[in-house]
């Protein structure tokens, strides 16, 4: 073997040790506590889902460990990450689906060494698409160089076939929408203590936002062209960002304050404008002042 395919070999063998490495270091697996695990079975509730998986016996024994994923770096030069990944970040629950199986639900975290504020920000897409690293990404970059931890999530879609009641298929998906926000934020409350939790949500993002805000613990909800599924809003304090004339979801008014856009169209881009500045200076002045422009 010449000494060039030789070296050649080396590095290739070194490139495998070192991808074997981030593997075993860069996450790490655990079984939940028996302590979580009585307190997750002993509470018949949702938001503490992100303790185990719906497989409660497996993993109180340890045999069905929960995959933590660490969290990437982040190179953005004010905060969150430079581009999308739709690899990493944290896996925050496992949700089940009809059929017995179940679904690992995942987040990316941008600033988290500013936990003080944390915005959950929920995707839209009807229900049936979209992902926590959609076209509203460069927003979430920007609400974070404000000074927010942004969590971003990923929840179960009509397409998954969550698991539920027997009721319409798109009922099921609004339902664990939900859910999988409430878990979310059991995560975030457990692992980061905020003071404050906002929810934020577009579209679908926005129903599934508004449903869940009607749960106590929350300080805000920002809705960008939601409505509330079943007549209910409850309290918290809500920001509403709605077309006059959106074809999509039929405007609405809530028990909230108001901005009102004329004429048609269907949300918009946290990174777009309006009166001149971007939409994250006005949902950071409303969050912080509660004033609208």
């Amino acid at each position: 073997m010449s000494s060039r395919w030789f070296w050649a070999w080396i590095a290739f063998c070194m490139f495998v040790l070192a991808a074997g490495l981030v593997l075993v270091f860069g996450e790490r697996s655990a079984g939940a506590t028996a302590e979580s695990c009585t307190e997750a079975t002993s509470q018949q509730d949702t938001r503490l889902r992100y303790l185990m998986t719906p497989n409660r016996a497996a993993v109180c024994q340890g045999t069905l460990p929960i995959r933590w994923w660490v969290e990437r770096p982040c190179q953005h030069p004010a905060a969150g990450c430079a581009v999308p990944a739709s690899t990493g970040g944290y896996v925050y629950g496992y949700a089940p689906l009809r059929g017995g199986d179940v679904k690992a639900l995942r987040l990316n975290v941008m600033n988290p060494q500013r936990h003080n504020r944390v915005i959950l920000f929920v995707h839209g897409g009807g229900f049936i698409a979209g992902s926590r690293v959609d076209h509203n990404w460069a927003g979430l970059v920007d609400l974070a160089a404000r000074g927010f931890t942004v969590v971003t999530i990923d929840y179960r879609l009509q397409g998954d076939n969550p698991a539920g009641p027997a009721r319409n298929a798109e009922d099921r998906a609004i339902t664990a929408a939900v859910e999988d926000t409430l878990t979310a934020a059991a995560w975030v409350r457990a692992k980061y203590q905020p003071a404050a939790l906002y929810l934020v949500g577009s579209s679908a993002g926005a129903i599934t936002a508004l449903n869940a805000g009607a749960v106590t613990g929350f300080d805000g909800v920002v809705a960008i062209a939601g409505a509330v599924t079943d007549g209910t809003q409850g309290t918290t304090p809500t920001l509403q960002i709605h077309h006059e004339l959106d074809p999509a979801i039929e405007y609405r008014p809530l028990n909230a304050d108001l901005i009102l856009l004329p004429g048609t169209g269907h949300a918009v881009k946290l990174s777009g404008y309006h009166n001149g500045r971007r939409w994250t200076h006005h949902i950071t002045r409303w969050i912080i002042t509660g004033a609208t422009p």
